[in-house]
């Protein structure tokens, strides 16, 4: 229980809570409570170190670490030195996983609160605009520009994150439930509206693996019968909403297409700025310049090689746009070669089998859902998407903490 009124937590709690708000609501701040939640946890104790302890700070040190090597095969140093800044918070928090704080519980039921009231305040915000407008132009509820300052992918995710958080959050009171019910509604019905590919893949993700995992941990195997529930449930959406069913049925047709042959895909489809197509062109161009350099083209020259791989190809649009990989693992592949990429995906995956040991079906579906998105964005060359990951490695290094006690 929180000691909402206690001196020495309540700034730790109100540091959470600020933390996650100012992601959904005023990005531009990230930097600046990231520094007061940190700042919130002192005093700090060296952690005591075992080898499953280490993997998180180990990996954010090292990954910033490599992508700051790249600034040395970088010709453009203005952006490379913006793009370190970017993923600063990836060094920084991976300094503070090193220590301890007998706070840490109280900063941590902050972040669940944060994600919680931002995720509210976003969805409120986007059902205002919606009905603002949608008396002007009916079509508009079939948009994806709601909620408020932030790409519709990345929004998608921290809500479905801030979904899943509410359920870890522990209460005796049987309306707290309810609460709990109801917000995963509205968090279901903004993800329609913003109509996130990724965000489709990751409820997909939910339904069958939500169950499985909570079977385990609760040693009660009748859970598994809410999979084919699940299932049915989102057929039953996708076929009722035109929109959904479009979208997903276009989805899969483009990705046969390209998965019988992504070069003739890239020819066919010059300068067409439809979401899916998008992706799948950058994800052949990007995996090409990775095959002819995979050493990678260094953090701040990366985007500028691939715009002249777009414009090579005919994508001129592309390259004016300056659109990048959409593809965490593309572009770090890019950026910094596949040293760098091995080191992100042996780490994520490295993470998942150490949650399986001790499984909490929820921790687990968050960082499902976080490497899953990684394909669809370059999530952490933002901010947002850097804190992102960073929400989902403090919930389950303090699940782990607890457990050890």
């Amino acid at each position: 229980m929180i000691r909402w009124f206690n001196t020495e937590h309540k700034y730790t709690l109100a540091a959470g809570i600020m933390l996650p708000l100012s992601v959904f609501i005023v990005p531009k701040l990230i930097a600046l409570f990231a520094f007061l939640f940190i700042v919130a946890h002192f005093p700090f104790k060296i952690a005591r170190f075992t080898p499953s302890k280490l993997i998180i700070p180990g990996f954010l040190i090292l990954f910033y670490l490599i992508n700051f090597l790249g600034l040395f095969q970088s010709s453009d140093l203005p952006e490379a030195w913006n793009k370190l800044e970017t993923k600063f918070a990836i060094f920084a928090f991976g300094i503070f996983f090193l220590f301890n704080s007998n706070k840490s519980d109280t900063g941590i039921q902050g972040i669940k609160y944060g994600l919680v009231l931002g995720g509210f305040i976003s969805v409120l915000i986007s059902v205002f605009r919606a009905l603002l407008l949608y008396s002007s132009d009916p079509k508009i509820i079939q948009s994806n520009n709601f909620g408020w300052a932030l790409h519709p992918s990345f929004l998608a995710l921290l809500l479905i994150l801030s979904a899943l958080c509410i359920w870890t959050i522990k209460s005796e009171n049987k309306y707290h439930l309810y609460v709990k019910l109801a917000y995963t509604i509205l968090v279901l019905f903004e993800l329609i509206m913003l109509r996130s590919l990724g965000s489709y893949v990751c409820l997909i993700l939910i339904i069958l693996c939500l169950p499985l995992f909570l079977s385990i941990e609760k040693k009660n195997w009748k859970i598994l019968l809410y999979i084919p529930v699940g299932i049915l449930a989102f057929l039953g959406i996708r076929t009722g909403l035109k929109a959904l069913s479009g979208d997903m049925s276009h989805s899969v047709d483009l990705a046969q297409e390209w998965l019988s042959d992504p070069d003739e895909f890239v020819v066919k489809n010059r300068n067409n700025i439809e979401s899916s197509t998008v992706r799948l062109v950058a994800w052949t161009l990007s995996y090409h310049m990775i095959q002819e350099k995979p050493q990678g083209y260094g953090i701040g020259d990366s985007q500028d090689e691939l715009n002249n791989t777009y414009r090579a190809n005919g994508y001129t649009f592309y390259a004016y746009r300056n659109l990048n990989p959409h593809n965490q693992y593309l572009d770090t592949g890019i950026q910094i070669g596949f040293l760098g990429l091995f080191l992100l995906l042996f780490s994520l995956f490295l993470l998942l089998i150490l949650e399986l040991k001790n499984p909490d079906a929820f921790i687990i579906c968050i960082g499902l859902c976080i490497f899953t998105s990684l394909f669809f964005e370059s999530f952490l060359e933002r901010q947002v998407g850097v804190m992102t990951l960073i929400f989902y490695l403090l919930l389950s290094q303090a699940r782990k903490a607890k457990k050890s006690l």
